[in-house]
């Protein structure tokens, strides 16, 4: 399904990009490279006949010998060992044509989204059981509405979190509510505040929509000159390489990640380092109106309103001297949770 996804969306997936996708995804029978190599097959971006081998070069005499090539002069040396024989049998997979391809040959073509969803326009849902209420708000102020009403209601977007304390702690939530669908919870803009440009982020964008959007970011400020600019959100990128697995990144969102206050967290210390602001929104008392303030992080660990809805995060830019660095030391580099994390920043004056 991971494979699938990845070429469905990326027909031109690199070896690297289709890694990345089958991240969280744990084979202890034939191992990942037959799986990777298959996977690239598919690709309508595959190794050429002048593309790298495994070892950079394929010489058998190159510094640090190729693993593909007997050792000269040795038992394995033979007549044949002057033939190539990469490991990742990429003359193999260029004869291979790609799923685009081969479905053009057949004259097939992958199933259409269904129109009718992409027009659908999202509404307010409510759904009742005998111990659960669930909530879908379409509007911040309806949002704010239903916490006001049921201040001890848990909002969820990804359930990557809430979910784990029902089956495994077996915590019971009378009230659920899905804030996925109000609008000002997605943005990713640049915005001011305070004086200071930076970006604004909704609440309920998730971990990797965030990382894309950074990607974006920072692929339109480097080439006018303003790659700095973006630094401490290059930062953050780096550091969710690393968070939970590629599945749970597509659906846990920067807020959840916030105000659930791990101790062990990835994300919030890095959001401390750079000078990250929270907007905090609630109904007013006649719930007329919306009732804002603004908290930096160092701050918000300290108190949060049981009314109150986190409704984005905002992260300032960082100056041509300044620079950030995330750091993460776990039992394994991949999809484990952290023994230490920090986020560090420094100022050349």
């Amino acid at each position: 399904m991971s494979l699938y996804s990845q070429l469905r969306a990326f027909p031109n997936s690199s070896p690297h990009e289709i890694e990345e996708s089958l991240d969280g995804n744990l084979c202890r029978c034939t191992g990942y490279r037959p799986i990777i190599e298959a996977a690239v097959s598919l690709s309508n971006n595959k190794p050429t006949a002048n593309s790298p081998k495994c070892c950079g070069s394929g010489d058998a005499n190159a510094k640090g010998g190729c693993p593909c090539f007997p050792i000269p002069g040795s038992s394995s040396d033979s007549a044949g060992s002057e033939e190539q024989k990469c490991c990742r049998s990429q003359d193999s997979l260029t004869q291979l044509t790609g799923v685009a391809e081969e479905m053009t040959e057949r004259g097939l073509t992958e199933p259409i989204f269904p129109p009718s969803l992409r027009r659908y326009e999202s509404k307010s849902l409510k759904i009742l059981d005998t111990s659960v209420a669930w909530y879908q708000p379409t509007t911040l102020s309806e949002l704010l509405q239903l916490k006001k009403d049921h201040p001890q209601a848990k909002l969820v977007v990804g359930n990557t979190e809430v979910g784990i304390e029902i089956k495994f702690k077996a915590m019971e939530y009378a009230v659920l509510i899905n804030p996925t669908k109000v609008v000002e919870l997605q943005e990713f803009v640049v915005a001011d505040f305070e004086g200071l440009s930076g970006v604004k982020i909704g609440a309920a964008v998730t971990i990797n929509r965030l990382r894309e959007s950074i990607q974006q970011l920072d692929d339109t400020y480097r080439p006018i000159g303003k790659g700095y600019c973006t630094r401490g959100l290059k930062a953050i990128r780096h550091m969710l390489t690393w968070f939970a697995s590629n599945q749970i990144r597509n659906m846990a969102c920067i807020g959840g990640n916030i105000v659930t206050a791990s101790p062990i967290s990835d994300l919030n210390p890095l959001l401390t380092a750079c000078g990250a602001v929270l907007s905090l929104a609630k109904a007013s008392a006649d719930s007329r109106d919306i009732v804002r303030r603004q908290v930096t992080m160092k701050d918000f660990f300290l108190g949060y309103g049981k009314y109150e809805v986190l409704e984005y995060v905002f992260i300032p830019f960082t100056s041509e001297f300044e620079f950030i660095a995330p750091f993460k030391q776990a039992r394994r580099r991949e999809d484990d949770i952290s023994i230490v994390t920090c986020g560090l920043k420094f100022r050349l004056m």
